[in-house]
């Protein structure tokens, strides 16, 4: 998926300014070890999809149930060196869905 998620966070890049530091490490950090203890069978750039599909879930009070639109087969990138330039800026909706 050209531009889609990588299984990277390039905690370096600016529009990534605002996600706690723990928030994927190699090991402790809560939502790596849910990764690891259940879902490291899927690459995780899925696991960061489907995670995000179940916060829309929960923060819509299930009015946005994305489980049937999901799709799987993202490959994890081999280095997340520079990987926030890949995303446009943080213009508006356009910029987004362009994505």
């Amino acid at each position: 998926i050209p531009m889609g998620s990588d299984g990277c966070i390039d905690m370096d890049h600016a529009d990534n300014s605002g996600l706690p530091q723990d928030v994927w490490c190699d090991d402790g950090c809560p939502l790596t070890d849910v990764y690891n203890n259940g879902f490291s069978h899927i690459s995780k750039a899925d696991f960061w999809i489907a995670a995000a599909n179940a916060v829309i879930r929960i923060a819509s009070n299930g009015q946005l149930d994305l489980k049937d639109s999901y799709v799987s087969g993202r490959v994890d990138a081999d280095s997340c060196v520079d990987q926030g330039a890949r995303l446009p800026a943080a213009s508006g909706c356009d910029a987004v869905e362009g994505v």
